[in-house]
């Protein structure tokens, strides 16, 4: 057998084990397991680690179709910044929920801003999610984050930076599970960034 031969045949073998762990991963109760042990003070090993990472990595090529935006803040995740990221944009700012916070709170502050959240209910897929397919895009980018004016321009940031936040359970997209808390760890060990970063109105876009 050819050297080339041999060298694809690997390729082919390391990328079939990496999406068959990921796949497992992402739809057993695996991340669940995970939590509970780092709630309780406990730690991942390595092989948890590397496949929190793998996950977070192939969000960050394939989630671009679901959420450009979210993919962008994953990939922010992965390298580290001294700086406040500006992000320019337009569709968020222009989403009947952005627009509807803008009406209900003008005066919002950086030191009095308004919560963009969405509340977990039963969606299209019968499952307990807080996204549905028409609001996936920008939910899965700005919930949890705060809407507010600064310098008479409208914001849209995490105000400290860009930290996953600590959920009992997994966030549920179709059959995916994704356990944010679990990037959050991945966080605060190292092995990703919680990187400042804020959305303005792109008003060229």
């Amino acid at each position: 057998m050819k050297t080339s031969k041999k060298i694809l045949i690997g390729i082919f073998v390391v990328i079939l084990l990496f999406a068959s762990n990921v796949a497992y991963w992402v739809l057993s109760d695996v991340q669940q397991e995970c939590y509970l042990r780092v709630k309780k003070g406990g730690d991942l090993n390595l092989y948890e680690k590397c496949s929190m990472y793998s996950i977070n990595m192939c969000i960050c090529i394939l989630g671009w179709p679901l959420s450009p935006e979210a993919t962008i803040q994953q990939i922010l995740c992965t390298v580290p910044t001294k700086d406040t990221v500006v992000l320019h944009n337009k569709y968020l700012f222009n989403h009947e929920k952005i627009q509807g916070l803008m009406k209900k709170y003008p005066n919002a502050t950086k030191n009095n801003p308004t919560r963009i959240a969405w509340s977990p209910k039963y969606n299209e897929f019968k499952l307990w999610s807080a996204y549905t397919i028409k609001n996936c895009r920008i939910g899965l980018a700005l919930n949890g984050m705060y809407l507010y004016k600064e310098d008479g321009e409208w914001v849209i940031s995490y105000i400290k930076e860009f930290a996953f936040p600590k959920l009992p359970s997994p966030t549920i997209i179709g059959p995916f599970k994704f356990h944010e808390s679990l990037i959050r760890y991945m966080q605060d060990i190292g092995w990703l960034y919680a990187p400042q970063l804020k959305w303005v109105l792109d008003v060229e876009e």
